[in-house]
């Protein structure tokens, strides 16, 4: 078998499952990366949901995330409305037709994850979520200092 290195079959694997997420969402007129916006404000339902929550549940930039729940408003999935407190926040919410069609984004979902471990025994399957978390805590550590004393990261980002 190959020896290839375990980012590459990572990265590999995501670029898979994005591809393969895609094509099973696309007759609903979404992306992947919008269902997921859409899963996690149902799961936030009844709470006060910012872009910047969406962004640090991402992780990704407020340029990349502001396109996407613009596209989400124009598609009619999602509203964003100026926070009455804070008018440079925009509070989030589902509209019905985003309420409507979750149960078939988590099939979906569901399919695309059955897909990624068909063939596994459970034993497998469980062995290979413990790895994978054991591997996401790993690269969730803090970084160790430098010679030149604690690395430097990004200026603190003020909750709105």
């Amino acid at each position: 078998m190959p020896d290839y290195p375990l980012g590459v079959l990572i990265k590999h694997i995501q670029i898979q499952i994005g591809k393969s997420l895609n094509h099973r969402l696309e007759q609903m007129n979404i992306t992947g990366s919008q269902a997921h916006v859409l899963v996690f404000l149902m799961n936030r339902t009844g709470q006060r949901t910012t872009l910047r929550d969406l962004e640090e549940h991402l992780q990704q930039s407020h340029v990349t995330v502001t396109g996407l729940v613009q596209r989400l408003v124009q598609k009619g999935f999602v509203e964003a409305q100026v926070d009455g407190r804070d008018r440079r926040c925009r509070l989030l919410t589902l509209t019905p037709k985003a309420t409507g069609t979750l149960e078939v984004i988590h099939a979906h979902l569901q399919c695309t994850e059955e897909q990624l471990v068909q063939g596994f025994t459970p034993e497998e399957r469980e062995l290979l979520q413990q790895l994978l978390l054991k591997a996401a805590q790993n690269m969730a550590a803090p970084l160790p200092p430098t010679r030149n004393g604690p690395p430097i990261g990004p200026p603190p980002i003020e909750p709105c």
